[in-house]
């Protein structure tokens, strides 16, 4: 150990792991920095794929197949996401990756209590009784969950790639220019 440099052995308050702190708690500062600088990488990898998915949804609520449109823009981002995700994560994958951002976003939006996930990974969603602004919402917060998670598991780089490739016509998802339609 280097002079003028001090380390001993304590405890955390409120808990019973031993931390090591040098320099009167400088550890412990390093620790606590760290984890304020993961909180706002998360924070801003959170806005960035809210974006993304209110533009997503915007896209599918404006492009309104004739055919689809008793079909919730929710439902129909959600399958045009399990196709590529699908196809790198296997089913199982993506369903597990959607339950898990539909439990989240319960949390944040509790709206959608009576949503659930299929067996084969489709999205089952009833707001018919919701109002407009709460739906859109609710959608927002689970098709940005659902964004995020994947972001952490295959990096930013990757999903966003998955997301252009499934809206080809929507440009610079990471929001540095405006759609090329919507």
């Amino acid at each position: 150990m280097q002079a003028g440099v001090h380390a001993q052995l304590t405890r955390r308050e409120g808990s019973d792991e031993p931390v090591h702190c040098i320099s009167g708690g400088l550890l412990l500062f390093v620790e606590e920095w760290k984890n304020v600088r993961a909180t706002e990488r998360m924070s801003k990898l959170n806005s960035k794929m809210q974006d993304i998915a209110l533009r997503l949804l915007a896209h599918e609520v404006a492009k309104g197949d004739r055919s689809e449109t008793s079909t919730p823009a929710l439902v129909r981002v959600s399958e045009k996401l399990r196709r590529p995700i699908s196809s790198l994560a296997g089913a199982t994958g993506f369903r597990a990756l959607l339950a898990r951002a539909l439990s989240l976003a319960k949390v944040q939006a509790p709206v959608l209590s009576s949503a659930r996930v299929k067996p084969d990974g489709s999205l089952e969603v009833d707001g018919s009784d919701l109002p407009n602004g709460e739906a859109e919402e609710a959608d927002t917060v689970l098709i940005a969950q659902l964004l995020g998670l994947l972001s952490n598991f295959i990096g930013e780089a990757l999903t966003l790639r998955l997301v252009h490739d499934a809206w080809p016509s929507l440009s610079n998802l990471d929001g540095n220019s405006q759609d090329t339609q919507l």
